[in-house]
């Protein structure tokens, strides 16, 4: 039998007003308040154990989570600290001890975080196979191919294993690279 839990997505100042709460009645999620902050959560069937999920439900479980936050966002709540995925406690009582201890940082935060913004930024390649060529052709890993072939008569998983690594390094940098050019524009 499954246990019953309390999901939290992130916590808000209250300033929002009653009316802004109200709205979330109808969206699947509520407000736990303490003092001058909520936390906003649903019920949730059991407790996340996120290390035993398979990647496709823990792939469903990021977009909800992402999803709901962006939702709440959309309804006016512009300010929030979201929590961590899957961050699942078994009680009312858990999330009020959780906003009371961390309430003064809670507050700090949220004062730090009101006139930002949030930008994400995913990009991908057109063509990842003509990038990984490009990429193939770097300098180190040709050097690193040039040096198993040089010192083996056969090429072990081990060296491969070192010119994947070496690849993902390059690619990781390329990336990189191309985020900052965008980010800068």
């Amino acid at each position: 039998m499954a246990t019953k839990g309390i999901y939290i997505y992130g916590i808000v100042p209250n300033y929002y007003g009653t009316a802004q709460f109200e709205i979330l009645e109808n969206s699947g999620v509520y407000a736990i308040t303490f003092l001058n902050i909520s936390a906003i959560v649903s019920e949730s069937e059991s407790a996340c154990h996120l290390d035993s999920l398979d990647r496709e439900s823990l792939g469903y479980l990021l977009v909800h989570h992402q999803k709901t936050i962006e939702d709440l966002m959309g309804k006016g709540f512009s300010i929030i600290i979201p929590m961590r995925l899957g961050t699942v406690v078994s009680s009312k009582e858990e999330v009020i001890r959780i906003l009371a201890n961390g309430h003064d940082l809670i507050i700090d935060t949220l004062n730090k975080i009101e006139y930002l913004t949030e930008i994400d930024l995913a990009v991908t390649w057109a063509d990842f196979s003509k990038t990984l060529k490009y990429i193939a052709n770097h300098p180190d890993i040709i050097a690193l191919k040039d040096h198993i072939l040089k010192n083996s008569d056969k090429i072990l998983q081990i060296d491969k294993v070192k010119v994947g690594i070496l690849v993902q390094e390059k690619l990781d940098e390329k990336n990189k690279l191309v985020e900052l050019k965008i980010l800068d524009a």
